[in-house]
């Protein structure tokens, strides 16, 4: 009895999360910001990809002004779980200053990684951005895109 009350504990859980899911998803195609981030927050505190990645596209876009450390925070949840948008974002960030300080060496690594798993877009600019390094920095960028995989995004930019 108490085996079959789990599972429909569980099972209602499940479908509550799914549902809260599928109204911030349909929220954010609707531009509904604020009732996407009331269904997304939740998840993505609980270590929801999906939710997480939806966040950080929020935040970067700039529909909550001036908040790209939220945009960054929720990136990194999604890329460690191989968002490849999150990761090309976080190569933005990186890029241009964005919630972070502005450091080429890391948005080579993000984009590197995104690129790893077939993004063509972030292939283009982690290319651009090795023009830019140092033999050294790139050095340094491409064992560290390569450390930060191996330690599951443990020891990431």
């Amino acid at each position: 009895m108490r085996a079959l009350l789990s599972i429909a504990v569980g099972l209602f859980a499940s479908n509550a999360i799914a549902e809260d899911l599928d109204a911030g998803l349909a929220a954010v195609t609707n531009h509904d910001w604020d009732t996407a981030i009331y269904h997304l927050l939740p998840l993505a505190e609980d270590g929801n990809r999906r939710a997480a990645a939806e966040l950080g596209f929020i935040y970067f876009a700039g529909v909550q002004p001036n908040d790209h450390t939220n945009a960054v925070r929720w990136n990194r949840v999604a890329a460690q779980y191989g968002n490849q948008s999150a990761q090309y974002m976080l190569g933005e960030a990186f890029r241009e200053g964005w919630g972070v300080r502005q450091d080429l060496r890391a948005a080579h690594v993000w984009f590197n990684i995104s690129a790893r798993y077939g993004d063509v877009q972030a292939a283009s600019q982690r290319d651009q951005i090795s023009a830019d390094l140092s033999r050294y920095d790139l050095s340094r960028a491409l064992s560290d895109a390569l450390i930060c995989v191996e330690t599951d995004y443990a020891s990431c930019p």
